[in-house]
């Protein structure tokens, strides 16, 4: 196209922005017309952490703590998962119903060698006569966390620009952990190395209740935010083995009842646009979501010589947060 002046090239710009405006302003759309299907898809990129899985003390004196001891810990990754989900919207009244499927797995690998003059004391080795020390630890951590939800929500509009969408529902959870420990050197040379195999799972169904809320931007954009709060009835499956070399030291394994909380956190922006005259929607989302785990961590620690059935549990948390990319369809 030619412009033969600067005018008609201003009023180009003018009428093509104003045409761009009403178009996404009549393709904007809270609801749709009639009930239908839908279906969501996200990729998450998560990063998880979970509390007391320190596994050496490094100190310079192989008979007690030095002034300067250092706790070494593991540094957890970032990984990806992701979440499925279908559903059904009922235009009567804005209810929808939705089964969703979350995936997340994830790993991380610490190795410490001791600096020259100092030594690693074990946290995870059972008590038995020593001090025990090492020159060198390794470490293994490992998740995989699954959840499924079937949730029953209704849209209400407080206000032309902020809506709110209570939520209700039924969540089962599975928790699987491994935790793997190597200790070399030191008081352990004699045996090559000393292995703590423990294994953490946790599966179970409840309850969960949520709120999430929505003010719009205009032209299609918007800012949510989600809370939801699940209580899981389940159980525990407990597993924990020590070698020196190849000779078994220890095994002991427990199974117990325990209720946990979930609690997840989101908040993000939003930008929907509808089709074929509001029968068909596209929802695009980015967020932040924090996910907590009450007392997760139960693995064993003994805690005397003289006394080789006592133990104690950490009962650390489990978190798991990070980036949230989810797309929806209504068809």
């Amino acid at each position: 196209m030619i412009f033969k002046d600067g005018k008609t090239f201003h009023r180009f710009l003018y009428i093509l922005y104003l045409s761009t405006g009403l178009f996404f302003c009549h393709c904007y759309c809270e609801d749709l017309h009639r009930g239908s299907f839908f279906t969501n898809a996200t990729l998450l990129y998560w990063k998880a952490h979970e509390d007391s899985l320190s596994f050496a003390t490094e100190s310079a004196s192989i008979s007690k703590l030095a002034p300067c001891a250092k706790i070494d810990n593991l540094e957890f990754e970032w990984d990806l998962g992701f979440q499925l989900g279908l559903g059904y919207h009922f235009s009567c009244d804005r209810w929808n119903l939705q089964l969703q499927f979350t995936s997340f797995q994830t790993h991380t690998d610490e190795e410490k060698k001791a600096p020259p003059g100092d030594l690693l004391f074990p946290l995870w080795q059972r008590s038995v006569a020593g001090p025990f020390f090492a020159k060198e630890a390794k470490a293994h951590w490992r998740l995989h966390l699954g959840l499924v939800d079937l949730t029953l929500s209704k849209f209400y509009e407080v206000s032309k620009i902020f809506s709110l969408t209570p939520e209700i529902g039924i969540r089962a959870g599975s928790v699987r952990k491994k935790y793997y420990l190597n200790y070399l050197g030191g008081s352990f040379s004699t045996h090559h190395s000393e292995m703590i195999h423990m294994k953490n799972k946790y599966f179970g169904v409840g309850p969960h209740i949520g709120l999430s809320g929505q003010l719009s931007l205009g032209n299609g954009f918007s800012v949510f935010a989600q809370n939801v709060l699940s209580l899981i009835f389940g159980e525990f499956y407990l597993h924990q083995d020590e070698y020196a070399g190849k000779e078994k030291l220890l095994g002991v394994h427990d199974i117990f009842p325990s209720s946990v909380a979930m609690i997840d956190i989101c908040a993000g922006i939003c930008w929907q646009r509808c089709f074929c005259k509001a029968l068909k929607r596209l929802k695009l989302e980015i967020a932040w979501d924090q996910l907590l785990l009450d007392s997760q961590n139960q693995l064993l620690h003994f805690t005397s010589a003289k006394a080789p059935g006592v133990f104690f549990a950490n009962q650390g948390d489990l978190f798991v947060s990070g980036i949230e990319f989810n797309m929806r369809f209504d068809f």
